[in-house]
Parts: C-alpha cells; sequence; structure tokens
C-alpha cells in the first residue's frame, strides 16, 4: 500500500524527487493531491477532545486511493 501524496517540502533532498508531482491522484475518488491541512486536521481532532476516545487506530488519508478509487 502506497501513502496518499500531500503537497510539502518535506521530502526535499531524499533522493531525486520528480519537478511535478504524480498523476496516480487524479484517478483517485477526491481527484486531488493533499495539503498539508487534509492532514493537519486529522491531527488536530486526534489532539482534541473529538479524539479523546480513538486509540490504537490506522487512520488513511490517501484521498480514497486503498478503495480502489
Amino acid at each position: 500500500r502506497r501513502p496518499g501524496l500531500v503537497k510539502t517540502d518535506s521530502p526535499k533532498g531524499v533522493g531525486d524527487q520528480p519537478k511535478s508531482p504524480p498523476k496516480r491522484p487524479e484517478t483517485g475518488p477526491v481527484r486531488r493531491i493533499g495539503e498539508p491541512d487534509d492532514i493537519g486536521g486529522i491531527a488536530v481532532m486526534l489532539a482534541g477532545k473529538a479524539g479523546a476516545f480513538i486509540t490504537g487506530q490506522t487512520i488513511i488519508a490517501d484521498a480514497g486511493v486503498t478503495i480502489g478509487g
């Protein structure tokens, strides 16, 4: 399973990075590459009261690619 793509500068310097992102996310249900806020929203929810009862879970944030989109 591959993680979803998120627009960020963090992987720079880890091997050769393509100048433009791959087209894969355009075929998924969400049809776009993730933004940092897409992941940040999950982190905020988990750290706050809304996530207080969530433990030991894997949250997949990949724009629906794992469902075969």
